[in-house]
């Protein structure tokens, strides 16, 4: 079991299926996308917990921050 938390704006469903059935992330950010899509179903039905942040902009940032409300605070 992977301690990675992984941001992807990547919605492919053999990316998705892959990266859940092989990798097992901690977690996962999406960064498009919306909570009805196939992958969130996928990532969902796996257990891996995620959350949406659009157009969230991790360039020039070293370490991020999620809270339990789902709050995303970048580091730089």
């Amino acid at each position: 079991l992977s301690k990675k938390i992984v941001t992807t704006e990547n919605l492919d469903i053999d990316f998705i299926t892959n990266l859940t059935s092989r990798d097992k992330p901690a977690g996962i950010i999406l960064t498009r996308g919306s909570l009805t899509a196939h992958a969130v179903t996928i990532i969902r039905e796996a257990k891996i917990p995620s959350v949406l942040a659009k157009d969230l902009n991790f360039k020039n940032k070293k370490d991020a921050e999620i809270k339990e409300n789902g709050e995303i605070k970048l580091y730089e």
